[in-house]
């Protein structure tokens, strides 16, 4: 069952859906009525998930104080100890629920550090429990920005403690957000328990600039040197994934100097450009629902694209990952990013790279097939290729090929020590 159900009129169902957006953004599973199953009876469903939240978020608005079912939602969680409120218009409550606090949102439009907002997540993660959730971001994380080449403006940030690991941007990343869900977090804690994890958000995406004009492998080979130049680090491994690796081959291949090892996890040198022709076409499909579904309220494409992701995620890893898409960038800029990761091509910078190589791949990773793995640890001189018993493409800590993949990234780079 989900940890949060909302209660809302018709009217402000647009604001129904960012408050579940931003709640699974912060990893909580969430329900609303437009999750109906089609064999079920509309009232059964209803009884049956407002009694098992943990916690029940009322959106109070004049359509809903006069709703007997909201009214009716608002008693039976009030009577439980499960009633969170907010309000979007000057409405008054009805009593007895005007003796209750509620959160004003009036003003509210998906802002994670709004005043009012931090009354209602702080009251679900009080009912709900972190158990339910993600664990929290790390205190000491440190988000800065910088400037790439052309004065497009990138956030970076650094935890833990140790020489530098630097992690490249992948698809649709934030600096936030990422710790926050079920899908990153302990990736990101085993990696900085010995090192200082620097990481950052492309351009286009997460807390950088979402109004970059050039989305090319060049410009984001300049956001990465201009991170690096930020941070002072000299020499460092590098960790990329995905189309990560494309961006850190070529850095690797310009600055042999700086790159002390390289990790290349579910990475291509090449795009989908440059794939066989029914997966280009597959891809074009892709992209033309990216520029015209992305932002949508029906989750369905998301969830298709979700799906080519984490095939081995739960209900809650996706609905967690569909909401921070939605929330990390926008759909003109999906489809511009997704197509200029399908331009990519490195291959010829392989035999150029210098930094001792270990690339992992997914065997059945359903995004990227293992092959573009195996042609990387071929074109590189003395990589070492490692095939992982998993098909997603983001690797879970749930699953025991996340086991083999921190015990590889950790024996490798302890041989720096």
């Amino acid at each position: 069952m989900s940890d949060v159900f909302i209660s809302y009129a018709r009217s402000t169902a647009r604001v129904a859906q960012g408050v579940a957006d931003s709640l699974r953004a912060l990893g909580f599973g969430v329900w609303r009525d437009d999750q109906l199953p089609p064999h079920r009876d509309y009232t059964d469903v209803i009884e049956e998930r407002l009694r098992a939240a943990k916690a029940v978020l009322v959106i109070w608005s004049a359509e809903a104080v006069k709703s007997q079912w909201v009214r009716a939602e608002a008693n039976v969680a009030r009577e439980a100890g499960t009633l969170v409120q907010l309000r979007v218009d000057s409405a008054p409550l009805p009593l007895p629920f005007d003796q209750v606090q509620c959160a004003d949102l009036s003003s509210w439009s998906g802002q994670r550090d709004h005043p009012e907002w931090r009354k209602v997540a702080d009251s679900i993660v009080a009912l709900v429990g972190r158990e339910s959730g993600a664990p929290a971001k790390p205190v000491e994380q440190q988000i800065r920005y910088c400037k790439a080449a052309d004065g497009v403006r990138i956030a970076y940030a650094s935890v833990g403690g140790g020489p530098p690991l630097l992690k490249t941007a992948n698809w649709l990343n934030h600096l936030e957000y990422d710790w926050d869900g079920p899908v990153w977090p302990e990736l990101f804690l085993r990696l900085s328990a010995g090192h200082t994890l620097i990481r950052y958000d492309e351009r286009g995406n997460g807390l950088s600039d979402w109004n970059a004009k050039d989305l090319s492998l060049e410009a984001f080979v300049q956001d990465m040197e201009a991170v690096v130049d930020a941070t002072g680090a000299e020499r460092f491994p590098i960790l990329a994934i995905s189309q990560g690796g494309s961006v850190a081959i070529e850095y690797a291949a310009r600055h042999p100097e700086r790159v002390s090892r390289l990790i290349l996890l579910n990475a291509f040198a090449h795009g989908w450009r440059t794939w066989s022709k029914g997966l280009i076409t597959a891809a074009e499909a892709i992209k033309v629902l990216m520029a015209n579904a992305w932002g949508g309220e029906s989750p369905a494409f998301r969830q298709m694209f979700t799906s080519l992701m984490l095939p081995g995620g739960s209900s809650q890893q996706w609905d967690w990952f569909d909401a921070m898409q939605r929330a990390t960038t926008s759909p003109k800029n999906a489809a511009r990013l997704f197509e200029s990761f399908g331009q990519m091509d490195v291959r010829h910078r392989l035999a150029e790279v210098r930094a001792p190589t270990l690339v992992l791949h997914s065997r059945d990773d359903q995004l990227v097939p293992a092959t573009n793995g195996q042609e990387i640890a071929a074109g590189i001189t003395g990589a070492r290729f490692v095939g992982l018993p998993s098909k997603n493409h983001i690797l879970l800590a749930d699953e025991p090929a996340f086991v083999r993949l921190v015990d590889e990234i950790q024996d490798f780079l302890a041989q720096d020590v």
